[in-house]
């Protein structure tokens, strides 16, 4: 019978690489899209290991692919804090680097006493889904990291937690929203099944932390092409300048439909932005002729309209 928790994490590895080069097409002179390419890959080498590691035949080649996957688990808390930091512009970090170079520094720490020696765990045993992790219980380096993991992954919730209330656009709080409710169930479980289940000698199935994070790396992805999530992607820094235009802005189809507005727009007709979508803009201006989509694309056809004062109708004064 094949092994089910090897072959999601192999797909769940494809999901990481995918999120990777996704990142780094949209913009790969980006910062936030460097980073989140580089905590995808961590989350890749991470599944990478542990699909190989469930698949081991001995116990040597399971320590080898243990050493592998702790490449993404020990570099990947720093740079979750370093993407939500950037994201949600976090001041802090920004006004005290030294604080995000330790993170980092601790990280790589954790890694060279992995490679070097054992961190997390003395052991292994089989299940019957593969082999899993007997850790130490009051190992010192052990409870280090894992203060370390819960530290990383709060600061870093918190930061968008704080961004998602504070922030005045609605698109960054439909961005935090996100990320938050795909990230708050994912760290749940995981905390459980990966620590507390270990810490009390359970081994009821092989940890599913790099399998459960695709979930988080999803909700990112949906953040990103749904909200257009700050800079991952080229246009933003334009978008950002129409959101806070005090003059309405329209964006409409050859056959005169509104493809595109900004919240400016929706105070001059008292409507949600999103509510004027998909509208022909005839029905905004029904008094204006001229904009009725045939005459308009018509006039502009002979010549260029550089300026038009117009008046809403008498449903929207």
């Amino acid at each position: 019978m094949p092994n089910i928790i090897a072959i999601l994490s192999i797909l769940a590895t494809g999901v990481f690489v995918y999120l990777v080069i996704y990142a780094l097409i949209l913009d790969w002179r980006s910062r936030p899209n460097q980073v989140f390419a580089a905590l995808s890959l961590s989350f890749a080498v991470w599944n990478f290991g542990h699909s190989h590691l469930l698949l081991s035949a001995t116990l040597t080649d399971v320590w080898t692919w243990y050493r592998v996957s702790s490449v993404g688990w020990a570099l990947g808390p720093p740079l979750l804090v370093h993407f939500f930091a950037l994201i949600s512009r976090n001041r802090w970090f920004a006004r005290s680097p030294l604080a995000l170079a330790a993170l980092y520094v601790a990280g790589f720490v954790f890694l060279i006493k992995q490679l070097t020696g054992k961190l997390l765990v003395k052991d292994f045993v089989m299940t019957p889904l593969g082999w899993d992790e007997v850790f130490y219980f009051s190992h010192g380096w052990s409870l280090a990291y894992m203060t370390f993991y819960l530290v990383c992954s709060l600061l870093g919730l918190g930061m968008v937690w704080r961004w998602g209330v504070t922030a005045t656009e609605p698109r960054h709080r439909k961005q935090a929203r996100v990320i938050l409710f795909t990230g708050l169930p994912v760290l749940a479980v995981v905390t459980f099944t990966n620590v507390v289940l270990r810490h009390l000698d359970i081994h009821l199935f092989p940890g599913l932390a790099p399998i459960l994070l695709v979930i988080w790396g999803i909700g990112i992805w949906i953040a990103v092409r749904r909200y257009r999530l700050m800079a991952l992607t080229a246009k933003v820094a334009s978008q950002d300048i129409v959101e806070t235009m005090t003059d309405g802005l329209l964006l409409v189809s050859l056959e005169g439909e509104i493809q595109e507005t900004n919240p400016a727009t929706g105070k001059i007709f008292a409507e949600q932005p999103d509510a004027l979508l998909g509208k022909n803009i005839s029905a905004l201006f029904p008094e204006q002729e001229a904009l009725q989509p045939e005459q308009l694309f018509a006039q502009l056809e002979q010549t260029p309209i550089t300026a038009m004062e117009l008046e809403a109708g008498p449903e929207q004064s």
